[in-house]
């Protein structure tokens, strides 16, 4: 670049055209069914001289939201459409580029997976199914009650889960969300947490001295607790717990 610079400081002029390289030289990916995917790729210059032109896809459901690049290194991003695409179900097509370097042409061949969502989905054919589903692998029930086809589900069916769960979808706790949602339906008894003693009491103490309080959960479930205290004497452990924290039904909060 330096010895391009110099030479046309001398009067030099280049006649040399641009390089242009594909970074990568194709796409082969496998998308969700169902869902939006977005991708990218580069246009690089091979040569240090500026590559710009437009690209276009051959396939309608691959979109480019800007077509147009230009620079010693480009950014393309791509859009596509899987919404009606089967298990197994591929796009194939290619990007063709028309830049000042010539047309290039990227193959691209994007497989569409219904994945583990929609195969577990099809299972859960009463409310109990999902029930048993959270309680061994809670986050995988987060993950299907956020995913789109979430209604899709034979046990879904039912008018009023469809009510609850639209009532409880996009909340910032997924997972409590998902608990109220079993609530809700009676797949489970709510969660409740118990303290049994009610006053502790102590002697005369000087200096720092610990103690421990227990904690209680009843039932399975989701719980998020936030620990507060009263008196700037008092210092906790812990100012949140979930029930992660509860072993065996309890949690000792020093």
């Amino acid at each position: 670049m330096r010895e391009r610079i110099n030479r046309l400081a001398r009067g030099i002029v280049d006649t040399e055209s641009p390089e242009c390289v594909l970074k990568p030289a194709s796409l082969d990916e496998t998308i969700h069914a169902g869902e939006a995917a977005r991708g990218e790729f580069f246009v690089l210059s091979g040569n240090g001289l500026m590559v710009k032109g437009l690209v276009y896809s051959t396939d309608g459901r691959v979109r480019i939201p800007d077509n147009s690049f230009g620079g010693l290194r480009s950014r393309v991003v791509y859009e596509v459409d899987s919404e009606n695409l089967q298990d197994g179900e591929e796009i194939r097509g290619e990007f063709c580029l028309v830049t000042n370097a010539g047309e290039v042409s990227l193959p691209y061949v994007f497989r569409a997976d219904a994945g583990v969502s929609a195969r577990v989905l099809s299972e859960l054919r009463r409310p109990v199914d999902f029930a048993r589903l959270a309680r061994e692998n809670m986050e995988l029930a987060v993950r299907l009650f956020e995913y789109q086809d979430f209604c899709s589900a034979p046990f879904m069916r039912d008018l009023h889960a469809r009510a609850v769960y639209e009532g409880l979808k996009g909340g910032r706790d997924r997972a409590g969300a998902v608990e109220e949602f079993m609530v809700a339906l009676k797949m489970k008894p709510p969660v409740e947490i118990q303290v049994r003693e009610e006053t502790k009491s102590y002697g005369e103490h000087i200096g720092i001295f610990d103690d421990t309080l227990v904690i209680r959960k009843k039932n399975w479930g989701y719980v998020k607790l936030s620990i507060e205290t009263e008196g700037d004497f008092l210092e906790t452990s812990r100012e949140r717990l979930t029930d992660r924290d509860f072993k065996n039904g309890e949690y000792a909060l020093s």
